[in-house]
């Protein structure tokens, strides 16, 4: 076996295969152990091939294998083998998109073999209400108070329950996360090995299978808390996101510095923190590229709530010689370093880099994969790698226009802005960068007065007739455009309304 968990180890995914399909079963357990191997082994070769077919066969084949461990009969390694196997279907149905009700599924599926776990105990659990989530929640509540846990059981469990949060993030689960954590760390049982055999489905860049094809509680214990990190991230509560002890695999030690860093600029954010983190030798040393592309922007917000542009200029230059900045990536970049041109009175400049910002969204697709990219996907989960949207682009370099009076070239962008659909949704990931979305009635209002300083009352006044939109500001407009088109009566008759 340890020559099988070495070529998985290593990616030599059709080897390992080959010695797999060529070893001797001489049980029905070794015979599903062998099946779930092979499959997890096609899973990573789907991703090496980028097979999205062969992922979907290899998923249905694993939900297959969970349906038959079902029947197997209730001892300890059976029971292991049937939450291996769950987690494996769950992994694999979050990694494919043509599963529409892949939640649903996913629940289902860890309620059936945490239930077949707990017979293994001798403790029997009668269903509360039709509701599948609100029974897992009991179930894993009831496990977790059982006192005959075997600690492999209960790291598939969380892992189980971490996988599920990641399709939809449930505060009931996370606070069972967090139970078993404490559980696993306080016993110590976080260190056991708990299997020989059974290969388990996890991202590339946190393998929970070593050379020995043991499993580590320690490594889904780390996973755990990332989860628990983002999850505090996305929430806001930056405390306790802090509070969380980091990952004891010096592997992640890269990803845990990112998230702390993150956290601490949030802090900053809300603080005005003067923080004299200046160094890039940091920088240098990490090598994934998501990582180090993350480390340049949340440097380059350090600087700039530190009211430091050019310092803040030079982090966003390294993330701009990075390789994620030959995809839609560039538009992060280049969105934000238009702020600090801004701020350095750089008007040449500002305009160019929000012209580059645009036009870097039309390159290849910027989308980290859960499986392959795991710590991008991370970090975009907490808004880092989010993409501006055209409109509030267009929107910002319109307002540039206007503020430098070139009004002409300012209703270009305003009427390219008013044929594009306008959403309201988007901020940076840190409020060192000013560029939030305005809401329509300002970019109406900037519109109409561009043209009306551009000397277009006509086109001034087409605009505020098409739209819907009226109050103070649009009735003042609408007069003043009325003056310049020598229509006085309809002017007063507008400034004397009870409207105005």
């Amino acid at each position: 076996m340890y020559i099988i968990a070495t070529s998985y180890a290593d990616g030599q995914y059709l080897k390992c295969i080959k010695h797999l399909s060529d070893l001797p079963t001489n049980s029905l357990f070794e015979e599903f152990v062998v099946q779930n191997n092979i499959l997890v082994s096609k899973f990573q070769i789907s991703y090496v091939k980028e097979d999205e077919m062969l992922r979907r066969a290899v998923a249905d084949d694993l939900l297959h294998l969970q349906s038959k461990t079902l029947a197997l009969p209730r001892e300890k390694e059976f029971s292991l083998l049937t939450l291996s196997c769950s987690c494996n279907v769950i992994y694999a149905l979050l990694n494919c998109k043509h599963y529409s009700e892949s939640s649903i599924k996913a629940t289902k599926i860890a309620y059936v073999a945490l239930e077949k776990a707990l017979c293994s105990h001798l403790i029997f659990f009668p269903p509360k209400n039709d509701s599948t989530t609100e029974n897992l929640v009991s179930m894993v509540r009831q496990f977790i108070e059982a006192k005959t846990l075997r600690p492999g059981e209960l790291s598939l469990v969380l892992y189980s329950c971490v996988l599920i949060c990641l399709f939809k993030v449930d505060p009931r689960y996370v606070q069972l996360i967090k139970e078993i954590l404490e559980i696993l760390e306080c016993s110590g049982k976080n260190e056991i090995c708990f299997s020989n055999d059974i290969f388990l489905l996890s991202p590339l860049e946190m393998p929970l299978q070593s050379r020995g094809a043991t499993i580590s509680s320690s490594i889904i214990c780390d996973f755990s808390r990332l989860f628990l990190c983002l999850f505090h991230c996305i929430n806001s509560s930056w405390s306790d996101a802090l509070a969380l002890k980091s990952g004891q695999n010096s592997s992640l030690s890269e990803i845990w510095g990112i998230l702390k860093r993150f956290v601490n600029c949030q802090l900053a954010s809300c603080r005005c923190s003067t923080s004299n983190n200046d160094e890039t030798e940091d920088y240098a040393k990490i090598q994934n590229i998501y990582l180090k592309f993350a480390r340049c922007l949340i440097g380059a917000a350090e600087f700039a709530l530190r009211k430091q542009p050019l310092m803040a200029l030079r982090f966003l230059n390294l993330a701009g010689a990075e390789e994620l900045a030959r995809t839609q990536a560039c538009s992060i970049v280049m969105a934000y370093a238009a702020t600090q041109f801004k701020v350095l009175g750089e008007l040449d400049f500002q305009i160019e880099a929000l012209k580059i910002a645009e036009e870097s969204l039309g390159s290849p697709v910027f989308q980290p994969s859960f499986h392959s990219e795991f710590y991008g996907f991370l970090l975009a989960q907490l808004k880092l790698f989010n993409l501006p949207q055209i409109p509030i682009l267009r929107y910002h370099l319109a307002r540039v226009f206007l503020q430098n009076q070139r009004y002409k070239e300012a209703t270009v962008e305003y009427e390219k802005l008013s044929k594009t659909p306008f959403q309201e949704n988007w901020i940076p990931f840190s409020t060192a960068f000013e560029l939030r979305s305005p809401s329509t009635i300002i970019v109406l209002h900037e519109h109409i007065l561009a043209l009306l300083l551009a000397n277009d009352c006509q086109k001034a006044l087409d605009v505020i007739e098409s739209s819907l939109e009226e109050d103070f500001l649009i009735f003042f407009l609408h007069a003043e455009i009325c003056v310049q088109l020598k229509q006085n009566k309809k002017a007063i008759k507008l400034l004397s309304s009870k409207r105005f």
